[in-house]
């Protein structure tokens, strides 16, 4: 189990269904501003929370439209608490709503993606 006020790092990591993106050195730029964006943001969310979390690791899948924006965020590994869960899903949404992958760096009409987020 975690405590609330052990929530002193998060680290994530980015899978995308093909590796286009790997290498593509936008796309790697903007994952690396968006990811030191989302740790702040949930780092502190995650400190303020009373709630507690049974696992240290969040999955969320991410279909990112050709604009940029979030176009669906699914859960896929709980970190046994709703609450821990809303807050990451929150971060994650509102740190991908102010920083968007640049449009021209899409392929076709989205990019689906898997966050592992452990903290």
């Amino acid at each position: 189990k975690s405590t609330a006020n052990k929530y002193n790092e998060v680290t994530f990591t980015v899978n995308t269904t093909t590796d286009e993106y790997a290498y593509n050195d936008a796309f790697r730029q903007y994952l690396q501003i968006a990811g030191k964006n989302l740790k702040l943001n949930l780092q502190n969310e995650l400190i303020m929370s009373d709630n507690m979390a049974y696992s240290n690791r969040v999955v969320i899948d991410l279909a990112i439209g050709r604009d940029g924006s979030v176009q669906s965020s699914t859960i896929t590994h709980s970190s046994g608490s709703k609450g821990i869960d809303k807050i990451v899903l929150q971060s994650v949404k509102t740190t991908l709503h102010y920083l968007k992958v640049p449009s021209d760096e899409i392929r076709g009409n989205s990019v689906d993606a898997t966050l592992i987020i452990n903290f």
